[in-house]
């Protein structure tokens, strides 16, 4: 079995957490950490194509606590993909090559555009003023009691380009193992937030239309923007959750705190398909040739090296039990001209039980990146 400290490459910073400390600097850690402005203009995923794709495999990984209290990870329980779209829509919406296809497909997004926003918001029309990001997420058991089962979770986020604040956001969810399944539908220009879950009634809801605050299904790119993403960095978002707005019946903003270390990510890209030369020159990244383990034990995978900015998210300044961890490249990808930067290549969730012991670990490791559609 493998260390589970190895394979995450700066995960001994969350069994940390875990156990009630950090050595990471941050504000509301009490470590001495900065908090800045946490949106900068030039949105790290900007380039002449208007266009990002990322994809990820997806592994749901078995955590056993040996008795001396280090994790390791038993078997793969499951696996699936996760892929991320994200659209700068450079022209009038209306005017959008693929707008049109996108309504035909999500009658809910329709139904909005033709009664909300044409109407209250000038900035429909102002060409560059919006991003549509698309998310796409499923995951499927191979063994134990859900073997054969799929877990899927559908979102769609209309945010002004310059600030982030939503205008518009849903997510689907279908839980087959659990047989819960959940819609939400959040109007930030009508101040209407809709809950339906399976076999329910419809709560809706009255939310702020003031802005101040982002949807959770943007959280990834909102920290990717966020002046604080650099080491020893630090803040809290104010983050919109449809999901707790419903289930309680009263707007749910949630302070997500972060705070921000440095490393290295090993495992990219690990059959040379299509980070270098698309992105990288030979000689500009470290390739590990085989998996090996050093004399002290530890663990390193086959595939590209890369510096990380490693993000430890924790759900508030009160409860500070670590959520996730999400690792962005600290190095810029290159294609024809174009710029990106801060990528996120992965991210690991660590579910624990009541006695705070690790169950089980979701990773997302990226698998594909694209800078355009024709690619």
């Amino acid at each position: 079995m493998k260390k589970i400290s190895v394979l995450a490459g700066c995960f001994i910073l969350t069994v940390a957490l875990l156990a009630g400390c950090s050595t990471m600097s941050g504000s509301f850690l009490g470590c001495g950490g900065t908090t800045v402005d946490p949106i900068v203009s030039d949105k790290p995923w900007s380039n002449n194509y208007n266009y990002e794709y990322t994809e990820y495999d997806v592994e749901r990984v078995a955590a056993v606590t040996k008795e001396d209290g280090t994790s390791t990870y038993g078997d793969t329980v499951a696996t699936g993909k996760y892929t991320t779209t994200m659209y700068t829509i450079a022209c009038d919406i209306y005017s959008w090559e693929l707008w049109d296809d996108l309504l035909t497909s999500n009658p809910r997004l329709s139904d909005y555009f033709g009664s909300a926003l044409t109407q209250e918001d000038k900035l429909i029309r102002t060409p560059g003023a919006y991003g549509l990001l698309v998310t796409d997420y499923s995951l499927t058991y191979g063994s134990g009691e859900h073997a054969g089962q799929t877990d899927t979770i559908y979102s769609v986020v209309l945010f002004k380009n310059g600030s982030l604040e939503p205008a518009y956001s849903e997510k689907i969810v279908t839980l087959t193992t659990s047989d819960n399944s959940y819609s939400t539908l959040a109007d930030y220009v009508n101040g209407v937030n809709r809950f339906t879950p399976k076999g329910g009634a419809t709560v809706e809801t009255s939310i702020s239309t003031d802005g101040g605050s982002y949807d959770n299904e943007l959280l990834y790119y909102v920290l990717r923007s966020s002046s604080s993403l650099t080491s020893g960095g630090s803040a809290t978002l104010a983050m919109h959750n449809s999901v707790y707005t419903g289930l309680e019946d009263s707007e749910s903003l949630r302070n997500m705190a972060f705070s921000v270390s440095t490393g290295d990510m090993e495992g990219i890209d690990p059959d040379k398909e299509w980070l270098v030369p698309t992105y990288f020159g030979e000689d500009e990244v470290e390739y590990i040739e085989s998996d090996y383990t050093d004399d002290d034990g530890s663990e390193h995978h086959k595939g590209y090296v890369l510096p990380v900015y490693a993000v430890i998210m924790q759900l508030n300044e009160q409860d500070r039990g670590t959520t996730r961890t999400l690792y962005y490249s600290a190095t810029d990808f290159d294609y024809i001209g174009d710029t990106t930067s801060k990528v996120l290549l992965r991210t690991l969730d660590i579910e624990t039980d009541e006695n705070g012991r690790a169950t089980f670990a979701n990773i997302a490791t990226i698998s594909d990146y694209k800078m355009s559609s024709l690619m």
